[in-house]
C-alpha cells in the first residue's frame, strides 16, 4: 500500500492538504497522483510518500520549488524512462 499526501504553500497562501491511497506501485514503474492546476504552480508543492518495504513503513518526502514544474523543467527520468520532473530532494 502506497499512500501520498500533498499540499502547496507560499507565506500565507496555501492549497487543501490531499490524501491519496494508491495501492501498489510495483518497482521501476509510477502511477498519476492528481492534476495540478497552474495557479498551484506558483506554490512550493510538497508530496509525502508513505510505504511498506522490507516490513518497514518509510516515508519520504519531495519538494519542488515554486515555478520548477516546467514544461522546461522536463527530462527522461531513466528507472522508468518516461519524461517528468525529477524532485530536489
Amino acid at each position: 500500500m502506497t499512500i501520498v499526501v500533498s499540499k502547496g504553500f507560499d507565506g500565507d497562501k496555501k492549497t487543501s492538504t490531499m490524501r491519496h491511497g494508491i495501492g501498489v506501485v510495483e518497482p521501476k514503474s509510477f502511477k498519476k497522483i492528481e492534476f495540478l492546476q497552474e495557479e498551484v504552480l506558483t506554490l512550493n508543492n510538497e508530496f509525502f510518500v508513505t510505504f511498506f518495504a522490507e516490513n518497514k513503513l518509510l516515508e519520504k518526502r519531495f519538494l519542488f520549488p515554486k515555478y520548477s514544474i516546467t514544461e522546461d523543467s522536463l527530462a527522461t527520468i531513466p528507472i522508468i524512462d518516461k519524461e517528468g520532473i525529477l524532485s530536489k530532494d
